[in-house]
C-alpha cells in the first residue's frame, strides 16, 4: 500500500498518530543536535506527523520546509499544519517528481521500509534532485556492523523483514551506498538513544 499510494484514510488518521508519538522526541534531539542548522529549505519526504519539519522551523523561523507525503495523509496535514513556512506537497516520492528549490533532504524511518533496491533508487532520485553542495540526512535505527546489536534495532530489524521483505541497516552500509551513488563527506551522529543520523554531501 506504500509502494502504490492506497493508503485507507482511517488507517492512514491512525498510523500517522501512532508515528507522531513514537518518532516525535528523536526528532527533537535530532534538530537539536544542530546538524540542521545551515539548512534554508527542507524537503521531508516521507514526512508523515509533520513533527521534524515542524521543530525544525520552530528551531530555524528563518528557514522552510516542505512535506512531501501521499495525498491521503496530505489530507491529514493539510487540517494540522497552519505555519506559514511549511509546504505540503502531495505524491508519491518512487513514482512522482520533488519539489524544486531546496537544500536539504531528509529521510526520517523511511529506508528501513524497502528492501536495498529500493533504497539506492530512492537516494539516488535524492542526489538527482538535490543542488550541488545540498545534504541529504538520514535518520534511523542503525544497526551496529555486527548486526546483532543494539537490540532494539535489532528486535526492529526482525519486524521489517517479517512484514516488509525489508531491514534496517548498518552505518557501513549507508556509507557506501551514499558513496557508490556520488555523495561525498559521509558523517555519523548518534541523536536519541538507539536513532541516529547520517548526513552526506552533494
Amino acid at each position: 500500500m506504500w509502494k502504490h499510494g492506497t493508503l485507507d484514510a482511517n488507517f492512514a488518521e491512525t498510523f500517522t498518530k501512532i508515528m507522531h508519538s513514537s518518532i516525535f522526541p528523536a526528532a527533537i534531539s535530532a534538530i537539536d543536535s544542530g546538524i540542521f542548522a545551515n539548512t534554508t529549505h527542507l524537503l521531508d519526504i516521507g514526512g508523515g506527523s509533520g513533527c521534524f519539519s515542524e521543530y525544525f522551523i520552530n528551531c530555524y523561523p528563518e528557514s522552510r520546509a516542505t512535506i512531501f507525503e501521499l495525498p491521503t495523509v496530505c489530507n491529514i496535514l493539510e487540517n494540522n499544519i497552519k505555519n506559514e513556512n511549511i509546504n505540503i506537497y502531495s505524491g508519491n516520492f518512487f513514482n512522482d517528481n520533488f519539489p524544486e528549490d531546496f537544500d536539504g533532504i531528509l529521510l526520517s524511518n523511511i529506508l528501513h521500509d524497502w528492501d536495498l533496491e529500493y533504497v539506492k533508487v530512492l537516494l539516488k532520485k535524492c542526489f538527482i534532485a538535490l543542488p550541488n553542495n545540498g545534504k541529504i540526512f538520514i535518520h534511523e535505527m542503525l544497526l551496529d556492523e555486527n548486526r546483532c546489536s543494539p537490540i532494539t534495532a535489532t528486535a526492529f530489524n526482525l519486524l521489517m523483514y517479517v512484514n516488509h521483505g525489508s531491514q534496517q541497516v548498518t552505518k557501513s552500509q549507508l556509507f557506501n551506498i551514499l558513496e557508490f551513488i556520488g555523495f561525498k563527506n559521509c558523517n555519523y551522529v548518534k541523536t536519541h538513544y538507539y536513532y541516529s543520523l547520517i548526513v552526506a554531501q552533494k
